[in-house]
């Protein structure tokens, strides 16, 4: 009996890996520490059509651990160049109308690439969680972001399959 309930416990984390997957799980050599990050989820998707800042926006999410600091990474992206400055808010809005705040790390200028003819402008920053915030999160359904920049803000809805996303990149860093 013992074996079986070991068997169905060892099932159920194993499962829960199997969900998980890392861009990087390592030790550092130098300072021991144990560093997760997930690979990248989408928070929400840009349109297809620009028709002026913010149409172009989107979000894409990993979560990253090192030893006891938790941290959201995000690759912000518009049609438009633009700058998130340290300090500087990203708003997380859930279905349940929470609006939980973070605050980004450094200030970052987006960078341009070219997509099919497309300028696509895109900016990487973290953003530090306390324990309180990474529970909000941790359970949340993210159906709205906002992120303010040089030039005022943008802000995207996410799609239904979207609204789990991040609590489930979250999980992996618990």
């Amino acid at each position: 009996m013992k074996n079986f309930t070991l068997l169905i416990l060892l099932t159920g984390s194993l499962s829960f890996a199997q969900n998980c997957k890392y861009h990087i799980n390592e030790t550092d050599d130098f300072t021991n520490e144990k560093i997760l990050e997930t690979k990248g989820v989408s928070i929400t998707k840009a349109d297809l059509i620009s028709t002026g800042i913010g149409t172009g926006a989107s979000v894409r999410a990993k979560a990253r651990k090192v030893d006891n600091t938790r941290y959201l990474v995000f690759r912000l992206t518009s049609y438009e160049m633009f700058v998130i400055n340290e300090g500087g808010i990203i708003m997380l809005k859930s279905i349940s109308g929470e609006v939980i705040k973070l605050k980004f790390n450094k200030t970052v200028v987006s960078d341009f690439s070219d997509s099919g003819g497309t300028t696509i402008w895109t900016a990487i920053s973290s953003a530090t969680m306390d324990d309180a915030t990474f529970n909000k999160l941790e359970n949340a359904e993210i159906e709205k972001v906002r992120w303010y920049t040089d030039e005022g803000y943008l802000e995207r809805d996410a799609k239904k399959k979207q609204f789990g996303n991040i609590a489930g990149i979250l999980k992996c860093i618990k």
